[in-house]
């Protein structure tokens, strides 16, 4: 597996912050780093420590060690793109919802619990090409700050792998502050 140049983490740490990147080729990196921050930010002392993770260990286990955590990252950056086009995130709103089932009873089983959790259940289909091909589409009325959308979709994400089931995602449409 090849690594891209990507930044992928930052850590704040007693008011310093530190960018993590995995990249391909370490040849030279350190003198090119130092020379970019002795022409570009003198007055700051650059931290540099460069080590082979080729699994991405650090990553998986230090900087995102939950599957969650990716996923929190994923509904505040859906957040962020709904404030840019002018919502400020309060009041309820419809929230829709896409979960993917290997098995057609456990989606109904799931439905029943969903529907007990005052879920609609806005559409079931089969598509027989899908490796996950029972999909059920789902809304309510909930409130999407961070704190509550991430709490639904963490109950959502685990409601469907008891079911051995996927959770896909959620959206919204923008409310614009008046």
């Amino acid at each position: 597996k090849i690594t891209p140049n990507r930044l992928i983490g930052f850590i704040t740490y007693q008011c310093m912050g530190f960018d993590i990147f995995y990249v391909k080729d370490t040849v030279g990196l350190r003198s090119e780093l130092t020379k970019m921050f002795k022409n570009n930010f003198s007055q700051i002392k650059p931290y540099v420590e460069i080590k082979r993770d080729k699994p991405w260990d650090y990553y998986h286990n230090y900087l995102y060690p939950q599957d969650y955590s990716a996923e929190f990252l994923v509904d505040q950056d859906y957040l962020h793109d709904l404030v840019l086009q002018g919502d400020d995130l309060k009041g309820l709103r419809k929230v829709n919802h896409w979960l993917y089932f290997k098995d057609v009873d456990k989606r109904n089983r799931l439905s029943k619990t969903l529907k007990k959790l005052q879920f609609s259940l806005d559409s079931i289909a089969y598509k027989k090409d899908n490796y996950l091909p029972y999909q059920l589409t789902i809304s309510r009325q909930d409130s999407i700050d961070p704190f509550s959308i991430y709490k639904l979709t963490t109950m959502l994400r685990s409601l469907s792998a008891s079911a051995k089931g996927q959770y896909d995602g959620w959206s919204t449409e923008v409310i614009s502050k008046e």
